[in-house]
This record gives C-alpha cells, sequence and structure tokens, in this order.
C-alpha cells in the first residue's frame, strides 16, 4: 500500500513519485541493454466511475503512463 511505501522509503508521496521517475530512468538503457516500460491504467466502460485529473497526469508525468478504456468483455480480445 502507499503507506507502506512511504514507511519503507522514508519519503512522501512526492518524494517516492521523483525517486521511481529516476529510478525508471536510469535503468531505460545502458552500455549493453535498453530497457522500455509500457506502463498503462484501464478502466471499464463505466460512466459512474471518475477519475481525478490530478491522479492521471501525475501518472503520466512520472510513469509515462497511458489511459484506455474498454468494456472488458469478448470485444477488448480483439
Amino acid at each position: 500500500t502507499l503507506a507502506q511505501m512511504q514507511e519503507t522509503f522514508g519519503l512522501s508521496i512526492e518524494e517516492l513519485n521523483t525517486y521511481l521517475r529516476a529510478y525508471l530512468d536510469s535503468l531505460a538503457s545502458g552500455e549493453k541493454y535498453k530497457l522500455s516500460v509500457a506502463n498503462s491504467l484501464w478502466f471499464r466502460d463505466d460512466e459512474s466511475l471518475v477519475i481525478e485529473k490530478d491522479f492521471l497526469q501525475k501518472n503520466a508525468d512520472y510513469y509515462n503512463a497511458s489511459l484506455y478504456q474498454s468494456a472488458f468483455d469478448k470485444s477488448t480480445l480483439e
């Protein structure tokens, strides 16, 4: 959970996001390898779901996460 991660690392959520972004960037390439990370947030077609813009923006900024909407039925696999 968030509280456990903050306690383990001894960082606030902002500091943790910044640290994890820097860590991902440091892994992205080296002399003998290149790491590509695909992050995305998926949600079901549901008008009752409200996703806060700040949450989406932070996930995009720190983790390069994209947002996808799907019915999560057989059509999702096609």
